[in-house]
């Protein structure tokens, strides 16, 4: 439990290292948290578009004279500049026009405070919060120092103590300084332009502002000698897209496109175009992002290694639960072999004996390991096995399951072969033996109580059948016993006619005692040709007189030449309950029929009545031991059962098929037509 807690921390602070580096590496790429990253990936919102659609237009301003950022190009009159084409891009990215309106600084800063424009680039600091809502930023502008050289060197914050410097009205540097409290004397201009003019003139000791564009004008002034921009930066600012305060829909419209435009890497496209081979103005450095995705790639192969041995750990110990596991369950299969009460023991191909039970070891009277790697042959208790060596051979060679049983000695042995198959060959064969000799015996007792039951249920028809009869004897014995000596003499043929009606009377109470202890004989397994309509004919005469008791009719509509090689006596017992179960199915009377049909050497013998049919919810229970729908002490349930016994012990086959409320016909399929 221990282990499982420690590995689940460990896992936690795994996930959040590696949440926190993928947030730090967004951050230093797209210059967004990972949150928001995940947001504003996502495509425009219906609103989103209806709000671009509904506006039409944006109107962008900005500085008109802060090269190359922004600014109106003298020779062509072209508004151009990196913000320009960035905010192009932007366009074609939103897919609305962005119409722009070029002014003085202090002016684009009003405009958009007012609402005059939509839109513009500025340097993001707490102060311009209050009045403005920003987008994400864009890019990072440095602020640097542009002096005269004959004003001294001036590089850092500490060289403008004291100095003039010369500032753009409303420009971040304004701010920067006030915030700084640099004690100085400030002049101001309109723009950048102006600002360096006025260092020229000698208006001023320095000019603080934006390094690209201070950069620029220093290179088109062509006056290197006189003006020298400062090795340090003041500062690197954030510079945003801002829009009036509370627009916070465009802002989340501005975020997506600029997202989008940071994958593309479009600002460091426009800044190779307009700036050529320079420090980035983008934020980050690639040294820091080659930091941070090494260490994200060592957090995360100490993730792979750390899950790699989480995972071998938790296989070794389910290898070794697994491994307990079946050690358990192989004594637990031990001991229950060892106490089935019949032998289990496997073979191989050599009828070696592999293993064994104790019931074996106790049949043979052998330790159990005495026994193993020795044949079969040895020991004469097997006899029953080396004697069938080919239902042994059999299994083998196909791989199919065999159960006989087998007379030996004075018992009945129940022998089942099951094939152990490796890649497809039978290896080795599982043989168990069992001692039914009991069983048999009581199922033969069972078949003969049932048998009895069913003969005792057409008792009644038979002492009709018998009585008549022995009245006839009974009557034409008076008349002989008390006829006159004279009229013996004088008439012998009526005399004769009286003992021949006799002598067939008794002979008629002989044949229906005989039927019925035919019926009542035990069967056996021998097998004998009987003709199968004979024995219907018999059949129904041993029962005519419950027949017409019932209001039953009777058909027999089986070939009189029709010849079987079964089992008689199992015949017997077969219809006998059948005949029986029909006539319980038609207490109101009706037509009982047996039938015969033959298809090759194989039979198909039918008993169908008329009578109530037998619902879908019994047929599934019909052939199961003790099942009855009979009414109490009218059924033992296990006629049918017997019946389907029989018809296996014969390798047959029996079906029903049956509807209600129009009767029933059940169908045993035999081979052994002759």
């Amino acid at each position: 439990m221990q282990r499982l807690a420690r590995t689940v921390v460990v896992i936690i602070v795994l996930a959040c290292a590696i949440l926190l580096i993928a947030n730090y590496l967004v951050e230093n790429t797209y210059g967004l948290n990972l949150s928001d990253y995940v947001k504003y990936s996502a495509d425009y919102t219906k609103e989103e578009k209806d709000y671009l659609k509904s506006h039409g237009r944006l109107i962008y301003g900005t500085d008109a004279s802060s090269p190359p950022l922004s600014y109106i190009d003298p020779r062509s009159g072209q508004y151009k500049g990196i913000v320009i084409d960035y905010v192009n891009s932007l366009s074609v990215e939103l897919g609305i026009e962005i119409e722009f309106v070029p002014s003085v600084w202090s002016d684009a800063l009003l405009k958009l405070k007012d609402g005059e424009t939509d839109l513009c680039d500025i340097s993001a600091s707490p102060e311009r919060a209050q009045t403005y809502s920003f987008a994400y930023p864009i890019y990072r502008l440095r602020g640097a120092i542009l002096s005269r050289r004959d004003a001294g060197r001036i590089q850092t914050l500490a060289d403008l103590q004291g100095k003039r410097i010369i500032l753009t009205t409303g420009d971040y540097a304004q701010d920067f300084l006030h915030e700084k409290a640099v004690d100085a004397t400030f002049v101001y201009a309109n723009s950048q332009a102006e600002s360096i003019k006025l260092l020229l003139a000698g208006d001023g000791d320095a000019v603080v502002g934006d390094e690209p564009v201070l950069l620029y004008y220093l290179n088109q002034e062509q006056a290197h000698g006189q003006l020298s921009l400062s090795d340090h930066y003041l500062y690197e600012q954030d510079v945003v897209l801002a829009t009036r305060k509370g627009n916070e829909r465009l802002v989340s419209i501005i975020n997506k496109g600029i997202l989008h435009l940071k994958k593309a890497d479009i600002i460091n496209r426009l800044q190779q175009k307009w700036m050529g081979v320079t420090s980035p103005i983008e934020e980050g450095s690639n040294q820091r992002r080659a930091l941070i995705w090494t260490m994200a790639s060592i957090v995360l192969l100490a993730t792979v290694a750390f899950l790699f041995q989480t995972v071998h750990q938790r296989m070794k110990e389910e290898i070794a639960k697994r491994t307990e596991e079946l050690a358990y369950r192989k004594l637990e299969l031990e001991k229950i072999l060892e106490n089935i009460p019949y032998m289990i023991f496997i073979l191989d191909h050599a009828r070696k004996i592999l293993n064994a039970n104790f019931s074996l070891e106790k049949y043979l009277a052998t330790d159990r390991l005495k026994l193993k790697e020795r044949s079969i042959a040895e020991f004469p208790a097997l006899a029953f096995l080396t004697e069938n060596d080919a239902m042994v051979e059999g299994v083998f060679r196909n791989g199919e399951s065999r159960e006989e049983q087998i007379p030996f000695n004075d018992a009945v042995l129940r022998v089942a072969l099951y094939p152990v198959e490796d890649k497809g060959q039978v290896v080795n064969i599982i043989v168990t033996v069992k001692d039914v000799t009991k069983e048999k015996e009581d199922e033969s007792k069972l078949i003969l109580e049932n048998k009895m039951a069913a003969i005792g249920e057409l008792a009644t028809g038979m002492a009709h059948e018998i009585r008549n009869p022995l009245g006839l004897i009974r009557s034409y014995s008076y008349l002989i016993r008390n006829a006159q000596p004279q009229a013996v003499t004088a008439q012998p043929e009526t005399i004769a006619s009286y003992l021949t009606v006799i002598d067939n009377s008794i002979e008629r109470a002989n044949t229906i005692i005989s039927n019925l202890l035919n019926f009542s004989r035990l069967s056996g397994d021998e097998r004998d040709t009987f003709n199968l309509h004979a024995l219907g004919t018999e059949l129904f005469a041993l029962g005519k007189k419950t027949y017409e008791i019932a209001g039953i009719e009777t058909a027999l509509d089986v070939p009189e030449t029709l010849l079987l090689h079964s089992n008689l006596e199992s015949m017997k017992h077969i219809l006998i309950n059948l005949l029986s179960n029909a006539i319980d199915a038609m207490p109101d009377g009706g037509t009982l029929k047996l039938a015969s049909t033959t298809k090759g050497r194989d039979a198909f013998i039918t008993v169908s009545d008329t009578g109530e049919g037998i619902s879908d919810e019994h047929i599934k229970s019909l052939f199961l031991p003790f099942f009855t729908t009979k009414g109490p002490n009218k059924g033992t349930g296990l006629g049918l059962y017997i019946v389907y016994n029989e018809v296996q012990k014969l390798g047959g086959e029996i079906s029903v098929k049956t509807k209600l409320g129009e009767g029933t016909a059940f169908t045993v399929r035999l081979r052994g037509v002759v």
